[in-house]
């Protein structure tokens, strides 16, 4: 078969400039390529964007096709401004053809690779096709010309198509004459979007630089991108990385320029003399450990060479003027699968033509834990000859033993990840390096007040600190929530600890971390944290805090870790490990200490449904000579009975007592969101609705007690205000985004979207967005959530006027929910629904207070929830979603 690929040149830019007129170009010239195709006999088996590939018997109508779509193209009338100019590539050669008439293998791809080499207007033909043509029609000789992705060089010819034009600029090959570019010799994989932009970028500038970490592959891309260039006069590569000496870097750009230099006279403007009249682009790689000098020459050389265009690697910027700079970060997933993982099995001496399910597994996780680095990927796979990649991943804690050169030849500086990664670091100064070690400690992301406190500084000195680490490619900043965070790569991570233990540091630093994060913590939202919607930016470095306050025996420091500690655990199937350090815990000498191992104990209580340890640590908390500890132990007993309201105002009462001798603020938001449930329950709603707005959102920034305030307002409840219009006033899909990753920011969204919808009148859209957010869960289902998406259904259900069916749900949601104005306001619905005053509303009272209590320690009441549920989703037929 002779196989035909077309392109559009220069369509990314056209696109971007001219749009509207690219729309209608883009029809007129498929429906040229698709004639002369067609005409010819070919068959179309690939087009994508303006690129087509076709498929004919011979090589004669291929040619014909093509000269035909030329010819009509060069004539055509293009919407002003433009001029489409397609290149063209044929090779002959053997294709498998499969399903739906695509056609694969070594051909196909050549084939493409010699329309990649032409220019708009070119038709280039294969040295195959060439031969089989010889003497049927006049082709131009281009010789031999290494392709990308192709091991031997491909000899070229030009069709000459009378005319058109003839001259063209010389073939996009990876080396030309005129270059002393290195020769790659493997395939380049990934980067394809950073290709792309690079190159743009010099089409349009004189000096681009890739920065990046050691080992991310920015010579490799640079070396790329400088084959693919099109320079009249040639592309040149110099490697910085043996040089030490300062003055001697215009001597090594003049020598990799090809341009002889007279040592006694000034050498760049030598060097710029020689360069006159001439277009080259020049690769200087390695220039961070000589960065002054490299950008000064640099400077100098731009503005007296105005052919010059110069691409330049390093890892931080040159900061000359028009400079412009590609960050590479490590390989991620692209959009047909990881590109790292391509990369992994690229270099596999011995990769199996079908790799197993958790061969795949381990791979991508190694890659993920070496940041995507290819160097890091490159070693890893090399070692694979020998050790299985589930094997390299055990090993992976020991990554600078492990992931060494295996190849003779490799460069000494590339050689192991170890010495790439210390190329780096001995470049800082010796703050800078002490600044690395210390931020070592925090185990992911971090944000400038926490290393503000582990680096001893003022948050604006630590922020030009961390800037620094930022510009030598040492620190990520990983924007997020309005808030900037920073990470160190974890390879990065791993060598600044390994140089903290070797300075001795690290106890003090881990000292000083675990202290910070407990200053940080204390001045949080404690209540949000126990319900589950406060701050997750340092459950990281809780983690590692309380791992050092437990190494160290210290309980004081641990209690002000716990509270946090434990809410990390929920969901999680380390119960004895939690509950053998809140024991620990709890032998903390201060009153104080002991205060905040109580809480966390009742919060572990709470999110487990355990309503004995809850009334165990009520009872703890009462017999402590701490206000702090009467006010959160009486909170909490009025809490437990809100439903039975026996012993309710005399535990409201003690905690107010105990605040006013010690004002809380979360505690008293805490008491505030009970009572309120308590006013809904007896009917009060404007006492609900006063104690709802004490609460200083400030302190407790609640969503959850913002969610139980227009619970306080639905259905027009407190006469003059709307609640109605309240709600609809929220917009409940941005409540993602304030707490991420756990269920309890689903609360208010499940029961904003009954009020709301159901509200307008719009039941049915009410349930669908309730179900949908059922569906769209991020973390396995606890319980909880299933007792609100109930409540939220019968919210519908007296909407939509079936109020038996609202009873039950009412019933079953109000068993399991830890939402106390959820659970109040619907039994409260109850109530109205059956009419109950006296006798038979105390009587129901107190069996669902005592229901309530019976589901913190019977599983089965839960499960019953959660059929209720699904019986209910597949009722309103919406079981499909769930």
């Amino acid at each position: 078969m002779t196989f035909l690929f077309t392109d559009v040149e220069g369509s990314t830019r056209t696109w971007a400039e001219h749009p509207e007129q690219m729309k209608v170009a883009l029809v007129q010239h498929d429906e040229i390529l698709r004639s002369a195709i067609v005409d010819a006999g070919g068959h179309v088996f690939h087009s994508a964007g303006d690129s087509f590939g076709a498929a004919f018997a011979g090589l004669q109508p291929a040619i014909e096709a093509a000269a035909s779509a030329q010819r009509a193209l060069h004539d055509a009338r293009w919407p002003e401004p433009l001029r489409i100019r397609v290149r063209m590539g044929l090779h002959t050669g053997e294709a498998v053809e499969e399903r739906d008439g695509n056609y694969f293998g070594p051909a196909v791809n050549r084939a493409s690779r010699v329309m990649d080499a032409g220019h708009g207007g070119q038709v280039l033909l294969s040295g195959a096709s060439a031969t089989l043509a010889e003497g049927h029609v006049p082709l131009d000789d281009l010789g031999l010309h290494r392709l990308k992705d192709l091991p031997q060089p491909e000899h070229l010819f030009q069709l000459l198509i009378d005319g058109l034009p003839h001259e063209f600029p010389r073939v996009r090959s990876l080396q030309g004459a005129r270059s002393n570019l290195p020769t790659p010799r493997t395939e380049l994989i990934g980067r394809s979007e950073e290709q792309r932009r690079v190159g743009e970028l010099l089409s349009h500038g004189r000096l681009v630089t890739l920065v990046g970490p050691g080992g991310v592959g920015k010579t490799r891309l640079a070396i790329e991108v400088a084959g693919f260039a099109d320079p009249r006069d040639g592309a040149f590569f110099v490697d910085l990385s043996p040089l030490s000496d300062p003055d001697r870097v215009a001597g090594a750009l003049g020598d990799a320029l090809q341009v002889p230099v007279d040592a006694a006279a000034p050498i760049l403007a030598q060097v710029a003399e020689g360069l006159a009249g001439r277009e080259v682009l020049l690769v200087v790689d390695n220039c961070e450990h000589l960065i002054d000098e490299v950008a000064a020459t640099v400077d100098e050389l731009l503005d007296g060479a105005r052919g010059l265009t110069i691409l330049a690697t390093s890892r931080e910027a040159l900061d000359v003027g028009g400079e412009q700079i590609v960050r590479l970060t490590g390989m991620g997933d692209g959009p047909e699968g990881s590109a790292a993982v391509d990369l992994f099995l690229a270099r596999w001496p011995s990769a199996p033509a079908t790799p197993s399910a958790s061969d795949l597994a381990a791979i991508a996780e190694l890659c993920r834990r070496l940041d995507g680095l290819p160097l890091a990927i490159e070693l890893a796979a090399s070692r694979a000859e020998a050790m299985a990649p589930t094997d390299l991943l055990e090993h992976l804690d020991e990554r600078f033993a492990l992931l060494t050169g295996g190849r003779r030849r490799t460069r000494g500086r590339q050689q192991t990840l170890e010495t790439t990664v210390a190329w780096s670091y001995d470049l800082l100064d010796e703050a800078e390096q002490r600044a690395l070690r210390a931020l070592s400690v925090p185990p992911g992301a971090f944000r400038l007040p926490l290393a503000s406190l582990l680096l001893q500084q003022p948050e604006l000195q630590a922020l030009e600190v961390l800037e620094g680490l930022v510009a030598r490619s040492l620190l990520v900043v990983e924007p997020g929530s309005g808030r900037q965070g920073f990470r160190l790569l974890e390879t990065i991570r791993v060598y600044a600890t390994d140089r903290l233990i070797e300075a001795g540091e690290a106890d003090e630093i881990r000292q000083r971390h675990a202290r910070a994060v407990s200053h940080l913590i204390g001045t949080g939202d404690v209540l949000g944290l126990m319900f589950g919607y406060g701050s997750r930016d340092l459950d990281a470095d809780v983690d590692v805090a309380l791992a050092y306050a437990v190494d160290r025996d210290d309980r004081e420091l641990a209690a002000f870790l716990l509270p946090q500690w434990v809410t990390t655990r929920v969901g999680s199937d380390r119960v004895v490990e939690v509950e053998r350090v809140i024991a620990w815990a709890e032998e903390a000498q201060s009153v104080g200490a002991r205060t905040l191992v109580l809480g966390a104990k009742a919060t572990w209580g709470i999110w487990r449904y355990d309503f004995r340890t809850i009334l165990e640590t009520v009872e703890q908390m009462l017999s402590l000579d701490d206000p702090g500890a009467v006010a959160w132990g009486s909170a909490q007993a009025a809490m437990m009975t809100t439903f039975s309201g026996e012993g309710f105002d005399e535990a409201a009462g003690r905690a107010r007592a105990a605040l006013a001798e010690r004002p809380d603020p979360n505690i008293l938001a805490f008491l505030l969101w009970v009572e309120a449930s308590r006013h809904i329950l007896e009917g009060n709603d404007q006492a609900a609705f006063a104690a709802f707005g004490q609460m200083d959102v400030t302190n407790t920034p609640g969503l959850l007690l913002q969610g139980a305030w227009l619970l306080a307002t639905y259905l027009d409840r407190l006469g003059e205000l709307d609640g109605t219009a309240l709600a609809a006033s929220v917009d409940f899909h941005d409540v993602r985004d304030i707490r991420p990753g756990t269920d309890a920011w689903l609360v208010p969204m499940l029961l904003g979207h009954a009020v709301t919808p159901a509200g307008r009148g719009a039941v049915a859209e009410a349930r669908r967005r309730i179900a949908e957010v059922l569906a769209n869960r991020p973390l396995p289902r606890v319980d909880g959530v299933e007792s609100e998406a109930l409540v939220a259904l019968a919210i519908c259900c007296v909407r939509d006027d079936e109020p038996e069916r609202a009873i039950h749900l009412i019933n079953e949601g109000v068993t399991v929910t830890r939402f106390l104005p959820a659970a109040a306001l619907a039994f409260r619905m109850r109530r109205d629904l059956e009419g109950l005053d006296g006798e038979e509303w105390a009587e129901l009272e107190m069996s669902a207070g005592a229901r309530w209590a019976a589901a913190f320690t019977d599983r089965s009441v839960h499960d019953r929830a959660k059929r209720v549920l699904a019986e209910e989703l597949e009722r309103l037929g919406l079981a499909e979603a769930q």
